[in-house]
């Protein structure tokens, strides 16, 4: 029970051991999570909300497949199959996915925080909805349609403002805890509404089955779940969103018109689309928006940041305005491409600002406002790249995959014959192990493989009938390197070890060389069977031992399978 002294010693050490690790956490350089970060007020009552959330959405889950599957000689029950049960369910996914528009256009209007709010008053109503609506299939798929709607709404919002309240190296860490904010919500609904269903029963045929008042229970908990979620978010600090035209903040009023951030005159103002995501043109509703101040000269350190708060640094000035846009440039394997110029220009096709890549392959400039810009990274070695970003009033994670400009290009034959092999399965490899490619050969034992970078790689080659080969090749700058690969034909000696006429299992076989050298040693399986493969050419030796040892020579010829039993009886037994 839950007084047993096990359950309170390991309550105890749990307690402990979270103790202990937060101790760890807040004294090392690089912590697993900050939890200086998860401190701050967003992200702090963003978790507890997305504990509540989860909850809330999870006792969906354990209510309505159960009721739509209770028989209804219960009374409440809807006697429908498990696969009916699950196509009521699957609305509410599609609902999530039409209203991810809708979700959107109210985070940039009104932020993530108001988007939250409303998602969980409307997992709130539909739970109440529910409480009442329990009588027909269709009110289970409006009910699931309603809460699916909510639920899109709040786990939408969460990532946004995790993401806006900590630096973007650490936005991984921190959406991970959100993750896991949410999963406790999840168990916590599972064990709760276990306990509850227990509790609260009926008998129907000698069976106790969950009451009517049972599952309602849980739903009228799923209504303050989502209501403490609620209230949480209101606590959450709203992002003031930009200042539309004629409401220029006073900043901007004091900045001469022949101001500008690089020094060369143009104009502070610009105008940004109001409609996120839309084509700006004459129009459009517009935005007007300061530019930031005077930026400082950068330089590489400035640029590469101190390293020492895991922060941004773009080369803006610490009370710049502006909307950060952060990420990282990769390349094959997800692999950091330090040193890559990332320039960020309005559709006009004026540079809005521009950083390098740090060390860890992260980056960060900053939008004047919302709306749709271009962002171009290019470095050496890898093809550039341009994407559009849209951009709302909220920090924009973005991250840049770049392909290499080199590649390899070749042929594979067989070393005896010279005859290309075909089907040959081609790994490609860098120098930490990490499989960059992968592919075949065709018809004429030819292979290509593009998008690498100039470097050392480990080019690796298998095929069923040859011994596989590995060997070094390096990528020159540009084009595909060329690369003739020969592979050793691989013999094959397979059989089965019997005695008495029926297969041995547990047979050690043993093969052996021409040299009296050991080439390899296996066991039989039920069926009797052992096999040996990737052999060069040459005369070896079979030996089955379990029984009285027997050994016969066999000949082995290259390219080909032959078949070679062996026979093996006690002493005076008839073979």
């Amino acid at each position: 029970g839950w007084g047993s002294g096990t359950i309170l010693g390991l309550f105890g050490a749990a307690v402990v051991i979270l103790l202990v690790w937060g101790f760890f956490e807040l004294r090392v350089s690089q912590p697993l999570v900050d939890l200086r970060t998860t401190a701050r007020r967003q992200v702090l009552f963003t978790n507890l909300a997305s504990i509540a959330v989860g909850f809330a959405m999870f006792a969906m889950s354990l209510v309505i497949p159960q009721i739509l599957q209770l028989p209804e000689a219960t009374g409440y029950g809807l006697g429908q199959s498990l696969l009916a049960a699950g196509l009521v369910m699957a609305p509410s996914g599609l609902v999530m996915m039409a209203l991810a528009p809708v979700s959107a256009a109210v985070t940039k209007a009104k932020g993530p925080k108001v988007t939250l709010m409303i998602g969980a008053l409307i997992v709130a109503a539909g739970y109440g909805l529910n409480i009442v609506l329990m009588d027909e299939v269709w009110h289970f798929i409006l009910v699931s349609c309603v809460i699916g709607a909510g639920i899109g709404f709040t786990y939408g919002s969460m990532p946004a403002l995790i993401m806006g309240a900590v630096p973007a190296s650490e936005t991984g860490a921190a959406n991970s805890l959100n993750t896991l904010m949410r999963s406790i919500g999840t168990s916590v609904a599972s064990a709760v509404a276990g306990v509850i269903l227990a509790q609260m029963t009926t008998t129907f045929g000698g069976t106790a089955l969950p009451s009517e008042d049972g599952f309602k229970a849980v739903l009228a908990i799923g209504v303050g779940a989502a209501l403490l979620a609620f209230v949480v978010a209101s606590f959450i600090p709203r992002q003031r969103p930009l200042a539309a035209a004629g409401e220029a903040p006073a900043t901007a009023a004091k900045t001469p018109p022949s101001a500008s951030p690089d020094g060369t005159g143009a104009p502070a103002v610009t105008t940004a689309a109001a409609s996120v995501g839309a084509t700006a043109d004459a129009s459009a509703p517009s935005a007007s928006v300061t530019l930031p101040g005077p930026r400082k000269p950068l330089d590489l350190a400035t640029v590469q940041g101190d390293g020492r708060d895991g922060g941004w640094d773009d080369g803006w000035d610490d009370g710049a305005s502006g909307i950060p846009v952060r990420g990282y440039v990769r390349g094959a394997e997800s692999a950091p491409v330090s040193g890559a110029a990332v320039t960020l220009i309005s559709l006009e096709g004026r540079q809005l600002g521009r950083a390098v890549a740090q060390g860890d392959g992260s980056y960060g400039v900053q939008a004047p406002g919302a709306g749709s810009y271009v962002l171009i990274a290019a470095a050496d070695g890898y093809q550039p790249q341009a994407s559009t970003v849209v951009v709302a009033d909220a920090p924009v994670t973005y991250d840049v995959l770049l392909s290499g400009t080199s590649g390899l290009a070749g042929v594979v034959r067989s070393a005896d014959s010279g005859v290309r092999v075909a089907g040959a399965v081609v790994i490609v490899t860098d120098v930490r192990g990490d499989v960059l490619a992968t592919g075949e050969t065709d018809a004429m034992g030819e292979f290509t493989v593009s998008d690498l970078v100039p470097g050392t790689v480990t080019l690796a080659v298998n095929s069923p009938k040859h011994r596989p080969m590995a060997l070094p090749v390096e990528v020159g700058g540009a084009g595909a390197t060329r690369v003739e690969v020969e592979l050793q034909p691989g013999a094959h000696v397979r059989g089965t070890v019997r005695g008495a006429g029926a297969p041995l299992s547990d047979a050690r076989v043993t093969l052996v060389d021409a040299a009296g050298n050991v080439v390899a040693t296996t066991t039989t399986g039920i069926d009797g069977a052992y096999a040996f493969s990737d052999l060069d050419s040459g005369e070896y030796t079979v030996m089955a031992t379990g029984y009285p040892p027997k050994a016969t020579g066999v000949t082995v010829s290259g390219g080909g399978v032959d078949d070679h039993d062996i026979e093996l009886a006690h002493e005076g037994a008839p073979l």
